[in-house]
């Protein structure tokens, strides 16, 4: 069933004389307000245009009606639009594609934040000109010719300047040395311990002894070079927290770990101590575990 509203359409914009004949079509004519430059009641749908000087009337608009087939699937749209669609459609993936073959083999490649920047953008353009009608292939095709020469542009600056590709890309930044956190370069990075342990794991390391160097490279993935295994220090656990007990009064004598920059030292049973590197009081058994080969 399709639901109707009903509209007041007023066009003159002089006095509240002129709304008189409201009350002959039964509305409220006590209650007016100003509407641009019109009175209308209080409460009348805002559906107001303006036509001819003197005139109104009611007019009657459809609403939404939900659940309808029609309007879920193609609105007010043709059935022959769908073959405009998929015409729209090739049109965006050999843009895309081109765009993606012009800008060279770093377009491929883990994007760096200017290079996913630019996707995004080429992703918005490409999706609007599918399956939006009234937007012209000529304008998008602007807009891909224009992100091409603006990743040209930056590419070529990069390559002619360190100091802009340092400010463009970042720089690497090494997050532990010869098994201990590089506390100066964590404190600066938008990224926790358990994201980091999180790699880690994900590249075999169970504790940071094992790792001689690691690097957070500008795309965000972490290089590690390791120990050999005859040279493997007790180390931080970087296991979940239901894998590794944290103290601050160790339950038995041994070598434990700080959690906050993985410094080992010997504790003894119901003692508590504060870190010397870090001052942190929080510890958890080291590990001297070796990586299998």
């Amino acid at each position: 069933m399709e639901i109707h509203k009903l509209s007041l359409e007023v066009t003159h914009k002089e006095s509240r004389r002129h709304m008189e004949p409201i009350t002959e079509l039964g509305l409220p004519a006590l209650q007016i307000h100003h509407f641009f430059g019109l009175y209308v009641p209080a409460g009348t749908p805002a559906a107001v245009e303006v036509h001819n000087p003197h005139a109104l009337r009611m007019v009657s608009t459809p609403m939404l009606t939900s659940l309808d087939p029609a309007r879920i699937f193609l609105k007010d749209l043709p059935w022959t639009f769908l073959g405009e669609v998929a015409l729209r459609s090739v049109f965006a993936y050999c843009a895309v594609f081109v765009f993606l073959k012009l800008s060279g083999r770093r377009g491929i490649r883990q994007l760096s934040l200017f290079e996913l920047v630019v996707i995004l953008t080429l992703g918005s353009a490409a999706g609007d000109v599918s399956f939006y009608e009234d937007v012209p292939l000529l304008p998008v095709t602007m807009v891909f010719l224009t992100l091409l020469a603006l990743y040209r542009l930056t590419t070529f600056a990069t390559a002619h300047s360190k100091k802009f590709e340092t400010w463009m890309d970042g720089k690497p930044v090494t997050v532990i040395e010869d098994g201990l956190y590089k506390l100066e370069s964590l404190e600066g990075l938008n990224m926790s311990s358990s994201e980091l342990f999180m790699e880690l794991r994900q590249q075999g390391v169970e504790h940071l002894g094992q790792v001689r160097l690691a690097i957070l490279e500008i795309d965000g993935e972490v290089s590690l070079y390791f120990f050999e295994p005859e040279d493997v220090q007790a180390g931080l656990s970087v296991l979940p927290p239901e894998h590794r007990q944290v103290v601050t009064s160790p339950p038995s004598q041994g070598l434990y770990c700080c959690v906050r920059c993985g410094m080992p030292r010997e504790l003894r049973v119901g003692t508590t101590a504060r870190c010397a590197r870090c001052d942190n009081d929080t510890w958890t058994k080291a590990l001297t575990t070796r990586r299998p080969r």
